[in-house]
């Protein structure tokens, strides 16, 4: 047997070197059962490439007729099914791998069956190759062939499965991100090359003299196939469902394969994660999902289970998760998290839960605190009766100016605990000396330290004041200080203890502000239940300002605590404001002053009543 050597046969060595490796890869891949979608389907169009190169090589490093002949059939072989193999992966790809059913495997490959069996029995019908015949050029033998009808059949499908599998591959890149986009590049690219190579073959623009155009647009196919494989995982990441999950779903939703490499995501998913689709897109979803998927213990499961549902917080937001399997032809392909921003939802429930949990402290409060003066209204009452006494009659009004002061702090509780609408920018200083002009401040100064604009709802911050200012004032007034040791209790005073002025300072922290005296202070034990609702240290409080306080400060969304100030008295920090700039703020001295109030004092002490 005579052979021969062309410059053409390296290129088309190379390429079919080429495709053997990636074909090994794919599999090996295949064979370890990493349930890739269509990695059936990619390994038999990799292998039919090579088999078409490998037989085409031997064909033309052939000399005779005979041999180059045999050769040629044989590349069919690999040829008749490529393009089934293109159009079934690129229905995987989009999507649609449900189409293919056993029966439409059956009509998909039916083509290249019948291909098939025309070409190696064309020596009883001359119907694919009408004659072949050998072209002797200068440095080679080329084999020449003259087609025939079923040869119009085979390049008629040929073309009509690579120009759909281009639609479909066309369609797909409308909607891909990032690597996918590059994915249906190469693969488009595969395509082209050896339908163009093909059609001008068949067209008779290509001298016999030189290799077949289809073979040379493999060797293009061998290169745009082989580096996406190695460095884009070709055949490996599938956007599974894609069209469904982008189009009609408005949650956030997160596709991933077997191996847990996300291969689709959609703006929903991205927004919660604060990236791209495109670039969540190739990573592993136990890195991208790590917050999303904890439970609401903070533990994360383990991703490779499903399915699943459990809620979790991703900075403000409250999300609830669900896992769901995903398959194709009864093969898991990869799982589907749906992340559903429920943060609306949630505070609908908080806010639900908050006011059933103020009508149970009102009841407590009305059937408890109520019913004691009520039973002294009664029983002095009744001493009236009995004796004609009216000595009793003062205790009377007494219970009754005590019911009226418990039904007006309720009802200031109960409008307070209202989360804030409309807020607007209000400014610390002039507020707080605004305030300070009705507060009783009996021997009490004033010091406003420093200042801060921020985002406030202007009538309920008054009232936060107000409370803070007159607490500070009743509990750590003159008459409740004692500068000895004894005597370092809010509510009470040691023997010989020397009775001074009270100071008061407001000033501005980095994310609020505060409020401290120096007067007797808060014990470390009380500090976390002084904002309960009934606490006070003297007999005649109502245990509700300190809550109203609080609950101010809570439906503002600012957090509020209570502390020690350097003097060792009482100092209350509200922090979580939104802070604006001094130039947004305007002099609310006018719109603040009602009745005989007047803002006129400097930064430093207030004077004194």
């Amino acid at each position: 047997m005579t052979w021969q050597w062309t410059v053409f046969t390296v290129p088309l060595v190379v390429a079919f070197c080429l495709l053997c490796v990636v074909a090994a890869f794919l599999f090996a891949r295949w064979r370890r059962n990493d349930s890739v979608p269509g990695i059936a389907l990619a390994t038999g169009l990799v292998i039919s490439i090579a088999v078409t190169l490998g037989w085409y090589v031997l064909e033309l490093s052939a000399v005779s007729l005979e041999t180059k002949l045999l050769f040629n059939q044989l590349q069919y072989i690999g040829l008749a099914p490529v393009t089934p193999f293109i159009l079934g992966y690129v229905l995987v790809y989009i999507g649609r791998g449900d189409l293919l059913t056993r029966r439409g495997y059956l009509l998909l490959f039916a083509p290249a069956v019948l291909t098939l069996f025309a070409v190696f029995t064309n020596d009883f019908h001359w119907l694919f190759w009408a004659d072949v015949s050998l072209h002797h050029g200068e440095s080679s033998v080329m084999l020449t062939n003259y087609f025939g009808p079923a040869y119009a059949g085979f390049f008629a499908y040929t073309c009509a499965y690579a120009i759909t599998s281009m639609a479909l591959l066309g369609w797909k890149a409308i909607d891909a991100h990032g690597v996918h986009r590059w994915q249906i590049g190469a693969l488009i690219v595969g395509i082209v090359a050896p339908l163009f190579g093909g059609t001008v073959y068949v067209l008779g623009f290509v001298p016999p003299q030189y290799p077949t155009p289809t073979y040379v647009g493999f060797v293009v196919t061998a290169v745009a196939f082989a580096w996406p494989v190695f460095r884009l995982d070709l055949f490996g990441l599938v956007p599974i469902a894609y069209r469904t999950l982008v189009e009609q779903m408005d949650d956030g939703v997160v596709a991933c394969d077997e191996n847990g490499t996300i291969v689709t995501a959609n703006d929903g998913a991205a927004t919660l994660l604060e990236s791209t689709p495109a670039a969540l897109v190739g990573e592993l979803v136990e890195d991208e999902l790590a917050l999303i998927v904890a439970d609401e213990n903070g533990a994360p499961p383990h991703l490779a289970d499903g399915p699943g549902e459990w809620t979790t917080t991703v900075g403000n937001r409250v999300v609830d998760v669900s896992v769901t399997r995903l398959e194709q032809s009864d093969t898991r392909v990869g799982r589907l998290y749906l992340l559903t921003d429920v943060t609306e939802r949630h505070n609908r429930e908080r806010r639900l839960n908050r006011q059933n949990t103020y009508l149970d402290e009102f009841a407590s409060v009305v059937s408890h605190d109520i019913a004691t003066p009520l039973t002294i209204i009664e029983n002095q009452a009744q001493l009236v009766e009995m004796t004609g006494d009216t000595d009793h009659v003062d205790e009377i009004f007494e219970s009754t100016e005590r019911i009226h002061e418990l039904m007006d702090e309720l009802l200031e509780l109960a409008r307070q605990g209202k989360a804030v609408d409309e807020t607007e920018p209000v400014d610390l200083a002039t507020i707080t000396r605004t305030v300070w002009r009705d507060i009783d401040r009996q021997e009490s100064g004033l010091i406003v330290e420093s200042s801060k604009g921020f985002l406030a709802s202007e009538t309920r911050l008054v009232q936060l004041l107000e409370n803070l200012l007159q607490n500070a004032v009743t509990h750590g007034s003159p008459a409740r200080r004692s500068e000895t040791d004894a005597g370092s209790h809010r509510g009470g005073g040691g023997a010989g203890a020397r009775e001074r002025d009270l100071t008061i300072r407001v000033g501005a922290l980095s994310d609020g502000f505060y409020l401290e005296d120096d007067g007797v202070g808060i014990p470390p034990d009380d500090r976390a239940q002084v904002f309960e609702q009934g606490y006070t240290s003297t007999p005649d409080g109502t245990g509700l300002g300190l809550a109203i306080v609080e609950r101010i400060a809570t439906a503002h969304g600012w957090t509020i605590t209570a502390t020690e100030s350097d003097e060792g008295g009482a100092r209350f920090e509200v922090v979580g404001v939104d802070a604006v700039p001094a130039d947004s703020l305007e002099d609310d001295t006018d719109r603040l002053r009602t009745g005989d109030r007047s803002v006129g004092a400097t930064n430093g002490r207030v004077p004194e009543r």
